[in-house]
């Protein structure tokens, strides 16, 4: 339960997916069948409605599910123009009758007002969930909704605020703010663990235990994969989550047996995941598929893959410094934080400088030589020995 993209399993077995278009509806898949129908949205309404069919679903919400099968999103409260990140949101939750059709349509949170977040106590219908007004960000359509004991608690999340939750405490229903230490860029529920899962590049992947208490806090914050290890080799598998690196963005997911998944890669402007791994039961970090971005280190040229940012090819003639650390042939350097070199006489590729990670792992500099900026320019300099 929780996740920043835009599907959800429920209780029921069924895939519920929202397209991540203005104006379309969510949909249940059925995926033994293969069948498909519209289960809410779809229409222009952001309140109470009996019929789930006349909300209008925001482009990029993300979806949740809880243990009653109950259905949350958020609804874009402006029909006319609708937007990602410049509209104020409601939270919306639609309940499931015994048949599995979906129940009305229920105001949970938002007033559909510009402003800034609301403060801790706020009623839940006067709560913002909005940017300061129609030309400024508030990326709430961008986070996740996670909702624990069916419901009573709701946890929200969006990429430049620390994570919020909706208490109900039997009586009225308010907001709150957790305690998690970091902005997480993606929540989920663990229902194994009983944990929160979180992801962001500045904490990597942590968790905290959810509460049901109506006031700010009460979560206990818990590092499970830093994105700064102390390990030399924190990138590869097999080391303990003390150890290893990760840079990860993405909602963590879990399976049946409540194995934490969670998306690694680097971070270039904005994260980017290229495997997705996993935590084994003595806490070892593993990739369940995909590689680091730069691929090929000892392998034949023609196996190479990966982006290529400069190339230089140095020959005694017109670089003859730096002949013992840096031999003739093609150099270049990839925006993966990678500077590498072909033989020219067996076509073998080699990784000199980088490790595909720009976090805190300490630089190593090369003897007889000077580091320098990353790029072309760079990689020229330090060929040419200036």
């Amino acid at each position: 339960a929780g996740t920043t993209t835009r599907l959800a399993f429920g209780k029921d077995g069924m895939l519920y997916y929202h397209p991540g278009s203005s104006y379309l509806p969510i949909y249940k898949i059925n995926l033994v069948a293969g069948t498909s129908a519209i289960y809410a949205g779809g229409g222009m309404g952001y309140d109470s409605d009996s019929n789930p069919l006349n909300i209008l679903v925001q482009a990029t919400s993300p979806l949740d599910i809880d243990e009653d099968n109950t259905l949350y999103f958020y609804a874009d409260c402006n029909p006319s123009a609708p937007s990602t990140s410049r509209n104020p949101a409601r939270l919306m939750k639609v309940t499931q009758n015994s048949d599995g059709s979906a129940g009305p349509a229920v105001a949970v949170a938002g007033s559909c007002s510009y402003g800034s977040i609301s403060a801790s106590g706020t009623l839940a219908s006067s709560v913002v969930f909005g940017p300061t007004n129609s030309t400024t960000d508030k990326y709430f359509g961008q986070g996740s909704i996670v909702a624990v004991n069916h419901g009573q608690t709701i946890y929200l999340s969006n990429i430049s605020n620390l994570p919020l939750k909706i208490v109900n405490d039997g009586t009225q229903t308010r907001l709150y703010r957790a305690t998690s230490g970091v902005a997480p860029h993606g929540l989920s529920y663990n229902s194994v663990d009983g944990f929160i899962y979180g992801a962001s590049v500045a904490a990597g992947v942590f968790k905290y235990t959810p509460t049901t208490a109506a006031a700010d806090g009460g979560e206990t914050y818990t590092t499970v994969v830093a994105p700064d290890g102390t390990g030399n080799n924190c990138l590869d598998d097999g080391i303990s989550s003390t150890q290893s690196c990760v840079v990860s963005d993405v909602s963590p997911a879990f399976d049946s047996s409540g194995t934490v998944y969670f998306a690694d890669g680097m971070t270039v402007n904005t994260a980017n995941g290229y495997r997705v791994r996993y935590l084994d039961s003595s806490n070892n970090v593993h990739t369940a598929f995909g590689s680091l971005p730069f691929f090929g280190n000892g392998l034949q040229k023609e196996l190479i893959r990966g982006q290529i940012y400069g190339i230089y090819y140095k020959n005694s003639s017109s670089s003859p410094a730096n002949a013992t650390a840096f031999p003739n042939g093609l150099y270049f350097s990839s925006p993966s934080m990678v500077f590498g070199y072909i033989d020219p006489s067996t076509g073998i590729y080699s990784t000199i400088w980088g490790n595909q990670y720009n976090g805190t792992v300490a630089l190593t500099t090369l003897a007889g030589t000077a580091a320098s900026s990353s790029g072309p320019a760079a990689c020229r300099r330090a060929l040419r020995g200036a």
